[in-house]
């Protein structure tokens, strides 16, 4: 069940107060240490350029169960982290998911809870003693969850993943190349998990950035017309759409028109959505698309325009 949770809010990167001693993590309590928490000091974005060794970091997930010595592969996850490129925010994407910066710093909308109405979450870093060093962050439903790590001469020596203060995941083995690091992790239950942390290509993970924003407008207008009231608007979007570049709100707007099927007279609109929304099929006029929209889906984008004109 911890695992789980945690997948569907790794690129919140939630992470505890906690220290190490071999293997065991030791609270500053204990040690009588006084543990430093700077919520600014460390970035998203700075901790995955650590991780990955580099920029435009690829998370690759394998899980790994041992089944009376028959080595059996059942699972593989895929996680990015998109630190921004001119024009677009800063992002933690997954195969379904994506959270994006609010504008505030360290301070991320996962638009998986949107539905649930949850406030951005905030992401921290602490020092521990032994030179560790944590990443933490809360959700409510799931409480304090994270990563935390130690280096020693530019190289990764130790890794955990924790869940309400307890590491519940803990490097075994951790093999650094360039910028490749596959860190061998052994999971409480007794499963092994292989992470393997890797740059990839700007057009690649822009083309990831913009699939998983176009769907996550998409959901914001399935969930405004079926689980979001009138009178909740505001609290929902604001930190959302506050955050949003000028290039982000443009794409938001125009893709609430291409959800009903408008017909762009520009041709890189026109693409964009060929290549981005599944399923566009533009053949209406702006007369016609409008005359679709649903009171809340109006108040949408009067809120979109509000803030691309800088209101």
């Amino acid at each position: 069940m911890k695992i789980n949770c945690f997948l569907i809010c790794l690129f919140c990167f939630l992470i505890i107060n906690c220290e190490r001693k071999q293997n065991a993590i030791v609270t500053p309590e204990e040690k009588g240490d006084l543990v430093t928490v700077d919520t600014l000091l460390y970035s998203p974005s700075e901790v995955m350029q650590f991780f990955s060794m580099g920029f435009n970091a690829r998370e690759l997930i394998i899980t790994i169960q041992d089944m009376e010595n028959d080595i059996e592969t059942y699972d593989v996850t895929n996680y990015y982290y998109f630190y921004g490129y001119k024009d677009y925010s800063e992002a933690f994407i997954s195969k379904d998911l994506i959270a994006l910066n609010t504008g505030v710093p360290n301070e991320f909308y996962p638009n998986s809870l949107i539905r649930h109405k949850f406030a951005p979450i905030e992401y921290r870093n602490y020092y521990g003693g032994n030179g560790i060093e944590g990443y933490e962050s809360i959700i409510v439903t799931f409480g304090w969850m994270g990563e935390e790590h130690k280096e020693e001469n530019g190289k990764l020596v130790y890794w955990a993943r924790t869940d309400e203060r307890t590491p519940y995941i803990i490097s075994e083995r951790i093999e650094q190349e360039g910028n490749n690091i596959i860190i061998h992790a052994r999971h409480e239950d007794g499963f092994r998990n292989r992470y393997k942390y890797y740059n990839i290509s700007k057009k690649e993970l822009l083309d990831i950035f913009l699939t998983r924003y176009v769907d996550l407008i998409c959901d914001v207008n399935v969930s405004i017309n079926e689980y979001i009231s009138t009178d909740e608007l505001d609290d929902v979007l604001i930190p959302l759409l506050k955050g949003r570049t000028a290039r982000e709100l443009a794409i938001f707007r125009n893709c609430l028109f291409a959800i009903k099927g408008y017909k762009f007279s520009n041709k890189t609109w026109t693409n964009f959505f060929n290549k981005y929304l599944v399923g566009y099929n533009g053949r209406y006029t702006n007369d016609e698309v409008k005359a679709k929209f649903t009171e809340n889906e109006k108040l949408l984008l009067d809120l979109v325009i509000k803030y691309e004109n800088g209101e």
